[in-house]
């Protein structure tokens, strides 16, 4: 499960299913208990879930993901996706996670249009130990896309690379639905008020 400790999901549908119009099938405000008619109640891997996170470990049929973080708001249901990508073996180089993470932003490209921002930081001196860079945060990639107007209320989707160790990295995509933002804040100002 570390790898939805730095959560920091690729809109395929489920054919015929009610709510497949979201990503990977899911969408803005469904509760616990429509995810789980949905996936099935053997998918939620419930050692990791907690009342504001299920974790799932299959949604739409998609090659590219093997876990999938859903957020939920006690008053507004579910409010982010954060799809954790396969592991993959790559070289010093990286070529193949690099090779993955623009395969990931295109396919988004196409649905949601050019991203609104990319970060492409490279403190080292070249790219032929980039994974060895990217494991001690001297490299990081990412793609974002802001703001309101997307379909199915969502305001935010997110593709970045984490790595593992210097020989296996993976793909994070998250979206995030109108109320993100706001419950996030709320949470906050409430931890905050211990001080």
């Amino acid at each position: 499960m570390k790898k939805f400790i730095t959560i920091a999901v690729l809109g395929l549908a489920l054919t015929g299913s009610v709510f497949a119009q979201g990503p990977f099938g899911f969408e803005r405000g469904m509760t616990r208990e429509q995810i789980i008619k949905l996936v099935g109640s053997d998918a939620v891997d419930k050692e990791h879930s907690n009342p504001e996170l299920m974790i799932v470990k299959t949604a739409a049929l998609n090659p590219h993901f093997q876990m999938y973080g859903l957020f939920f708001s006690p008053t507004q249901g579910l409010l982010k996706i954060a799809a954790s990508g396969n592991d993959i073996e790559t070289g010093d180089a990286g070529f193949e996670l690099r090779t993955e993470f623009k395969d990931l932003v295109e396919i988004i490209t196409q649905k949601y249009g050019q991203p609104t921002a990319k970060h492409t930081t490279m403190t080292s001196t070249g790219s032929e130990y980039w994974m060895l860079d990217l494991k001690q945060k001297n490299v990081t990639w990412s793609a974002y896309w802001l703001g309101n107007g997307y379909q199915n209320s969502i305001t935010a989707i997110s593709v970045s690379i984490e790595v593992v160790n210097i020989q296996k990295g993976y793909c994070m995509l998250d979206y995030e639905f109108e109320g993100w933002k706001a419950f996030v804040d709320s949470k906050t100002a409430k931890q905050n008020q211990s001080f």
